[in-house]
């Protein structure tokens, strides 16, 4: 999902001042981590990944951008 709104004024005759607020959505996600297998580890793969414990990586892609911009008007 994409939602925003933006704001713009004429400063002076040739310059524009906007404003610009935006939400980008999207869904969130748990990713277990892994070891990937390599021919020199020499342990087996399940040891160490109970050894050090790993769990799963949350994902979340959402995010807000503010901009500041100056328009020029020829």
């Amino acid at each position: 999902m994409n939602v925003g709104v933006e704001a713009a004024y004429e400063a002076f005759h040739h310059v524009i001042l906007a404003v610009d607020l935006r939400w980008y959505g999207a869904a969130k996600a748990d990713m277990p981590l892994h070891i990937v297998e390599d021919a020199i580890i020499t342990i087996p793969i399940d040891t160490i990944e109970t050894a050090i414990g790993l769990g799963n990586l949350s994902v979340n892609p959402s995010y807000i951008r503010a901009g500041l911009a100056l328009r020029f008007v020829f």
